[in-house]
């Protein structure tokens, strides 16, 4: 029997001393070594984690950033049919976070026209609950959660869209990728790359993804700047069939 492993999460590298991801890292360590020490093949989704995988399983180990959690489509409308809105997709906490960090950047962006509408899609927080008041009522638009679908044909029709995971992790983020399948933007929130290791290959800033900082543009370089990074992003994304016929090859 032929053992393959896709190894999603490792162990935790960065956290306070007081917490327990930071007393259980040793142990998830040994159990990522058993396992990598049992497979055949390990599939690692982010270049420190493949880079650890080479030294376990040398040329077995194989990068494979994850894809897409609300679908692939077949092709996206061209960049300028899209809207200008900035979509706000993930978690509560990381959605709350990204509100914390770009307040600021979206009203200013509002009030210019730069961009047209927030678009919140996931669970309301109690954030998100006031956040048509500071905006807007037009301005912000929350969706609630939606069907993959329903995500999937917004995201193609919508220009950026905010994350905010560190840089060296976004391959292993599935709403990175998902703006990434759908033609969107990216845009880093997390500001501070420097706590974790910059990345060397995919994803990268200014190619694949705009920083924080770029964010602040004026109108017309904001659009040339996002349509760069999208074009860029969408031909280096590995989609799911392409992982789907790496698996067929590797087992038996």
């Amino acid at each position: 029997m032929r053992l393959v492993i896709y190894f999603h999460e490792l162990w935790v590298t960065t956290a306070p001393i007081n917490s327990s991801a930071f007393w259980l890292a040793p142990l998830q360590k040994k159990i990522c070594q058993e396992s990598a020490s049992l497979a055949d093949y390990g599939f690692f989704n982010t270049e420190w984690a493949y880079r650890w995988g080479k030294t376990q399983l040398g040329e077995r180990a194989i990068y494979s950033p994850v894809f897409s959690n609300v679908g692939e489509p077949e092709a996206c409308p061209v960049w300028d049919s899209k809207s200008t809105s900035v979509v706000v997709f993930g978690s509560g906490r990381t959605r709350d976070a990204i509100y914390a960090a770009a307040s600021d950047m979206l009203c200013m962006h509002l009030r210019t026209g730069t961009i047209g509408q927030v678009i919140d899609v996931g669970a309301p927080t109690d954030r998100t609950s006031t956040l048509a008041s500071e905006y807007g009522v037009s301005a912000f638009r929350a969706c609630g959660s939606l069907p993959a679908h329903d995500i999937s044909l917004l995201l193609a029709s919508t220009k950026f869209g905010l994350f905010n995971t560190p840089w060296g992790l976004a391959s292993k983020s599935g709403v990175f990728a998902a703006y990434v399948a759908h033609g969107v933007a990216p845009v880093s929130i997390f500001d501070d790359p420097g706590k974790y290791s910059d990345p060397t290959g995919y994803p990268m800033p200014d190619i694949h993804f705009l920083p924080k900082l770029k964010f602040r543009s004026s109108e017309g370089e904001l659009d040339r700047l996002g349509r760069t990074v999208a074009a860029s992003a969408s031909l280096d994304y590995e989609p799911s069939r392409r992982l789907s016929a790496k698996l067929i090859d590797l087992l038996p």
